[in-house]
């Protein structure tokens, strides 16, 4: 058994994929959330959890941390996973909300394919598309998200996991 588990919940798969690229290279146990016991914990020195950005906040993350607080690894890190690529602000904010060292935190990119949502995804995002649709000076993201009502958009890149996996292998136990 290996000292690292990437934990990971996925809505549409690239948070899965990310998870399971850190998992090969870092050759790290994998498991989805809704696998992961707190005693499963015991076992591991470093925990990564990965999760996408849903309506402004990391999907499921309350439920690892209920975990990971009962058996707290040597290293805990978090990897999100968006839409788009992020501001400083925004990074800011998603920093302020989660109980977790600035250093410890990783940000990636992901895919947008309107086709595949729920309606329930798909209605949020006709809002969105109205809201983006009234800013006169658009960024390059809000082109790319409005781009995705036409066709998927896949910003995901498996280069964006080496931080993450340079810092394991920086601060893990060995």
């Amino acid at each position: 058994m290996t000292s690292t588990l990437v934990i990971y919940t996925t809505k549409y798969g690239t948070t899965e994929t990310y998870a399971k690229q850190i998992a090969t290279v870092l050759k790290a146990d994998l498991k989805e959330i809704a696998n992961v016991e707190a005693h499963d914990l015991i076992f591991y020195d470093t925990v990564i959890f990965g999760a996408p950005l849903y309506l402004g906040k990391p999907y499921h993350y309350e439920k690892v941390l209920d975990v990971i607080r009962l058996y707290p690894p040597h290293l805990f890190l978090t990897f999100l996973v968006g839409a788009s690529h992020p501001t400083e602000e925004e990074l800011k904010l998603i920093k302020h909300l989660l109980p977790v060292q600035d250093d410890h935190l990783f940000y990636f990119p992901g895919r947008l394919d309107y086709q595949t949502l729920t309606l329930k995804d798909k209605f949020l995002m006709q809002g969105l598309k109205l809201w983006i649709k009234g800013h006169a000076k658009k960024t390059a993201d809000e082109e790319g998200i409005l781009e995705s009502f036409k066709h998927p958009v896949d910003l995901s890149q498996e280069s964006y996991t080496q931080p993450l996996i340079n810092f394991v292998n920086e601060n893990a136990l060995n």
